[in-house]
């Protein structure tokens, strides 16, 4: 944990002002030894440990979520580009006025392969 993670956590908890952070132990403490904070400080360091694990979850969740978008980008990257080598080779074997009715069927092939899949 750095001081900017602190103070993002510090603005949505708000600890109590009988305790503060210490960095050496990495959590919190209590300000007075006149008082037994046990309570406040406990929760305050509750509070940290559930929040840090709930950050934690959150990337994990945003990563998944990002390899997921990737897989399926290439995977639709690699269709398009198997059917235009497929579709160029066909218009090579094919005569001049057949050429152009080809290169139709490939432009129509490709703006349907931009289509979003319904998977």
């Amino acid at each position: 944990m750095d001081i900017q993670e602190l103070k993002q956590f510090e603005s949505v908890y708000q600890p109590s002002k009988e305790v503060t952070f210490c960095w050496g132990v990495k959590k919190y403490v209590q300000l007075s030894t006149e008082e037994n904070h046990t309570e406040i400080v406990d929760h305050a360091n509750d509070s940290l440990r559930i929040w840090q694990a709930a950050k934690a979850q959150a990337v994990l969740e945003k990563d998944a979520v990002i390899k997921k978008l990737s897989d399926q980008l290439y995977a639709q990257e690699m269709k398009a580009s198997a059917a235009r080598v497929l579709c160029e080779t066909a218009c090579e074997l094919l005569d001049g006025y057949a050429h152009q009715d080809a290169m139709v069927i490939l432009n129509d092939l490709e703006q349907a392969m931009k289509e979003p899949a319904n998977d």
